[in-house]
């Protein structure tokens, strides 16, 4: 999960996906960059919750 909260979050650089992402906004935002991630799954499925601060 990445909650941005009071202070905003990001999962970037080299990370394993999981079969299920959850992304909350809250009221700093949440960024969510699958640039350097690695993949082996044939889907994922990403659940967003944008709240005040969004998501990107």
């Amino acid at each position: 999960m990445v909650e941005g909260g009071l202070l905003g979050a990001v999962q970037k650089g080299r990370w394993q996906v999981p079969v299920h992402v959850t992304v909350r906004g809250g009221a700093a935002g949440a960024v969510l960059d699958f640039t350097q991630a690695t993949c082996r799954l044939p889907e994922v499925e990403v659940e967003v919750h944008g709240e005040w601060g969004g998501v990107r």
